[in-house]
C-alpha cells in the first residue's frame, strides 16, 4: 500500500476523473486558457469602481453593427467568478466528446456561434449587457446529450439528463431576474446548434465530392502534362533544344524543377 503524498494525490485525481466522466484535450485546455486570461484581464485587473463588464466588450443588440466583433469577444467575458467555474466545468465534461464527433474546427465554430447569437438576444431582448459562455456550455451539453445520448456521467447520469437538468436548472436561475425573454435569449443558441447538426452531413457531403473533383482534376491534368511531356521529349530527339519554341522550353524547366523537388522530397 502507497502511502506517500504525491501517489495518494494522483489517485484522488484518478478517482474523481472516472466518476465525473470527462475528458481532457488539447481543446479543453485552449478553452480554459482562453476564458481564464480574459477573465483575468476583465475583471481581475479593473480599477475599484469601474464598470464591469467593459462596455466595449459587451453585446448591444442586432442593432448596433459599429463593432461586430463583440459577436466574439462577448462569448469569452464571463460576469463573475461562478459563471467562470461553471463553464471550465462543462467544457471538460463534454468538450472532448463534441469535437470528436464535430471536429474541432466545425465544434468550435458552433459554440461561438451559439454564444455569440445568446449574447446579442440577450442584450436586445433582456437589456443584459453579456452572458459569457454558459449559452456555449448549454449547447455543449445539448450538442453531446443529440450525438452521444446514452453517454454517462457521474456514474449513473445519462448524457441526456444532464443536458435537460441545464437547461431547466438555466432557466430557474434566469427566469427570477431576467424572465421570460431572458430565458428565451440564453437558450437562443439551441437553434443555431441544430442548424449546424442538420446542415453538417450536406456540408461533409459538399467538401467530399469538392474534394473528389480536385482529386480526378489533378490526375487529369497530371495526365495530359505526361502527354505534353512526352510530345516535346520527342520533338526534342529530332530538331534538338534549340528548335523548340519558348513555351516548350519553359514548360520543360517547369517540370525539371518539379521532378527535382519530388526526388528531393523522397530521400528525406
Amino acid at each position: 500500500m502507497r502511502l506517500d503524498a504525491d501517489s495518494l494525490l494522483q489517485d484522488a485525481f484518478k478517482a474523481a476523473h472516472s466518476f465525473l466522466g470527462g475528458r481532457f484535450s488539447t481543446v479543453v485546455v485552449v478553452l480554459w486558457i482562453v476564458l481564464i486570461a480574459v477573465f483575468v484581464a476583465t475583471y481581475g485587473q479593473r480599477l475599484p469602481g469601474e464598470m464591469y463588464p467593459p462596455d466595449c466588450l459587451c453585446a448591444r443588440g442586432i442593432s448596433d453593427l459599429s463593432a461586430p466583433h463583440r459577436l466574439l469577444v462577448s462569448v469569452f467575458v464571463q460576469p463573475n467568478l461562478v459563471h467562470l467555474l461553471i463553464s471550465l466545468f462543462v467544457i471538460y465534461l463534454v468538450m472532448w466528446f463534441v469535437a470528436r464527433r464535430m471536429g474541432v474546427v466545425l465544434s468550435l465554430v458552433t459554440v461561438i456561434l451559439s454564444g455569440g447569437v445568446a449574447n446579442e438576444a440577450a442584450a436586445a431582448l433582456a437589456a443584459k449587457p453579456v452572458c459569457g459562455f454558459i449559452p456555449s456550455a448549454v449547447v455543449l451539453l445539448f450538442l453531446c446529450a443529440a450525438y452521444f445520448p446514452y453517454l454517462r456521467f457521474f456514474k449513473y447520469l445519462s448524457a441526456r439528463i444532464v443536458a435537460l437538468c441545464a437547461i431547466t436548472g438555466l432557466a430557474f436561475l434566469y427566469a427570477p431576474r431576467f424572465s421570460v425573454m431572458g430565458v428565451l435569449s440564453a437558450l437562443s443558441g439551441i437553434p443555431v446548434a441544430v442548424s449546424v447538426m442538420l446542415a453538417e452531413p450536406r456540408v461533409r457531403m459538399a467538401l467530399r465530392k469538392w474534394w473528389l473533383h480536385r482529386q480526378v482534376q489533378d490526375a487529369l491534368t497530371e495526365a495530359q502534362e505526361e502527354e505534353r511531356l512526352d510530345e516535346i521529349l520527342r520533338k526534342l530527339s529530332r530538331v534538338g533544344f534549340e528548335g523548340l519554341t519558348r513555351r516548350e522550353r519553359n514548360f520543360l524547366l517547369i517540370m525539371s524543377r518539379r521532378y527535382r523537388k519530388k526526388v528531393g522530397e523522397g530521400k528525406r
